[in-house]
């Protein structure tokens, strides 16, 4: 998602959930996740994907037709509202869930028959249901649900980002792992979700999901930057402040700082890490490594044997991440101003959150249309091979125009 990342940490905030409060329902919709099986007992598959945005589309086979999926290691299965509807899917109870920003809300949970994925079928599968259009950012995605852990966890997966294939097996035997590779230990929640530990300079930083579903490199917790800040007051580090969507609602919108800083080193299992970049954010609940940091390597997830096998294909990328010093959202058929970076020229010449976009250089925005805001979300909103930008916004009535340069954040 480099686009994105240049516009100021503006991500995808996509699902995870996680279940509220364990009582008799909860228990529930535990057993329901945890529910299925593979119906073959040996196998050794390849399947393409899709890279985009960060995030890995599959194709995968329901009642004789095929639909459009989202790997997400980090979540529990999603079938869409729309889809579940056509399948005549019932609900096989209801629960009470936060998303990655603690924002609760009560689902639907179902037991899909039959999903083919490539030549296998995982059978009596668990799903929430989710109505994926209410937030624009993720019905961008034009997805019909998402394939969670609770089903990838029957099988060992690799991931193979440079040729964009799949492996899935019963067997780890079958796959092919060169020596130098990175051996990760690693255990589940309820659903499935992998788990590592970190030591990030000397702060450990426990529960970080591997997850397929975020496009953003290492996430981590408040906990861990104010402890990094107090020991190393010194460190490299940038803030911001603006409106942080929540994962499930993707149209409600809080206030919240966000930090990102230049660690010396990160280690897990037999990673060691240098110089790089992780992100934080006050409102964020749950602490994520993702897409920008392992595409780096072919990812084995190794569920029976509880380890992450990490092949390294390319080195991480060390260019300057630079940004004008504002990020943006969609809202209401306009684009409008939704993060600044503190003491860059954009907060100091006075723009404002909220402040509405009308016009980048040539280009103007007014009456932006859904697809039109994809096309953006994909593609940038300006030519990232600028160094310099005309800024026209509306504030009120009134407009107002900022020449802005690129500021190197690192």
């Amino acid at each position: 998602m480099k686009k994105i990342i240049l516009i100021l940490f503006s991500g995808l905030f996509l699902i995870v959930i996680v279940l509220a409060v364990m009582n008799w329902t909860t228990i529930k919709t535990l057993f329901i996740l945890n529910k299925g099986t593979v119906e073959q007992k040996e196998y050794n598959i390849q399947i393409p994907f899709e890279y985009k945005l960060g995030l890995i589309f599959i194709d995968v086979k329901i009642d004789g037709s095929t639909y459009k999926f989202m790997l997400d290691s980090g979540s529990s299965n999603v079938i869409s509202k729309d889809l579940a509807e056509k399948l005549n899917l019932q609900s096989a109870n209801k629960n009470n869930v936060e998303d990655s920003k603690g924002v609760s809300s009560d689902f639907d949970f179902t037991v899909i028959e039959k999903i083919g994925i490539g030549q296998l079928n995982y059978l009596d599968t668990g799903a929430a249901i989710i109505d994926l259009d209410e937030s624009d950012d993720i019905a961008c995605l034009n997805i019909d649900g998402l394939i969670g852990a609770n089903l990838m966890k029957k099988s060992i997966w690799k991931i193979d980002y440079t040729t964009k294939m799949i492996q899935i097996s019963n067997d780890i035997n079958s796959f092919e792992v060169p020596d130098g590779n990175k051996k990760i230990p690693m255990f589940t929640e309820l659903t499935g979700s992998p788990i590592v530990d970190l030591l990030v300079d000397k702060t450990e930083e426990k529960n970080v999901i591997v997850d397929l579903g975020s496009n953003a490199g290492f996430s981590l917790s408040m906990d861990t930057y104010n402890a990094l800040v107090n020991d190393n007051p010194a460190m490299v580090k940038r803030s911001s402040y603006g409106l942080s969507s929540s994962a499930l609602n993707g149209n409600n919108f809080i206030t919240t700082t966000f930090h990102e800083v230049l660690t010396n080193t990160i280690s897990f299992g037999e990673v060691s890490l240098k110089d790089t970049h992780v992100k934080f954010s006050e409102d964020d609940k749950v602490s994520t490594i993702g897409s920008e940091f392992l595409e780096n390597y072919d990812v084995i997830i190794n569920w029976p044997d509880y380890e992450i096998i990490l092949i390294k294909k390319k080195e991480s990328s060390t260019l300057e991440t630079s940004s004008y010093g504002f990020g943006y959202r969609y809202s209401n058929n306009n684009i409008v101003i939704d993060k600044l970076l503190n003491n860059s020229k954009a907060e100091k010449e006075g723009l404002k959150i909220n402040d509405r976009i009308i016009r980048i250089n040539n280009t103007f925005f007014d009456k932006v249309l859904v697809s039109e805001w994809c096309h953006i979300l994909q593609n940038g909103l300006f030519d990232e091979n600028s160094d310099t930008i005309e800024l026209v916004i509306l504030r009120g009535d009134k407009e107002l125009t900022f020449n802005l340069t690129k500021e190197v954040l690192f």
